[in-house]
């Protein structure tokens, strides 16, 4: 099942309700040329991984692609973006602020997050940066 996007996210995976901004969305990556190469997990706790992170824009496509496939994805993104105009949009798309200038536990934060909900699939860079590591 390669080059399409599925109609709908797996049963037990953490969804959005399907509306104008899904639709939206999954137009725009489809006529970005944006296709799935095989098929979701039907699963309620998933970690995907997004590497390499080298572009503003590997957020951006991600945003879209999982508003286009209706999940719920909690997203690890810097919390310096969370201040003035886009804090609100990115509280609004499930994302998740994460300090990294100091040792901050966010592994066990996860962890506890993990432990914490009944469905959770969560998106992070390994790497947390565009800069080459």
């Amino acid at each position: 099942m390669s080059g399409y996007l599925p109609p709908a996210a797996p049963p037990r995976a953490p969804q959005y309700k399907p509306g104008f901004g899904a639709r939206l969305c999954r137009w725009i990556v489809l006529r970005a040329g944006w296709r799935l190469a095989g098929a979701l997990p039907d699963v309620p706790k998933v970690i995907l991984i997004g590497a390499p992170h080298s572009s503003f824009w590997d957020g951006v496509w991600g945003m879209l692609m999982k508003i286009a496939l209706g999940l719920k994805v909690g997203i690890m993104i810097k919390a310096e973006l969370f201040h003035g105009p886009l804090g609100w949009l990115l509280r609004a798309l499930d994302t998740i602020p994460v300090q990294r200038k100091r040792a901050y536990g966010v592994v066990e934060q996860m962890v506890q997050h993990f432990a914490d909900s009944d469905a959770l699939w969560l998106g992070i860079t390994p790497e947390g940066t565009r800069r080459a590591v």
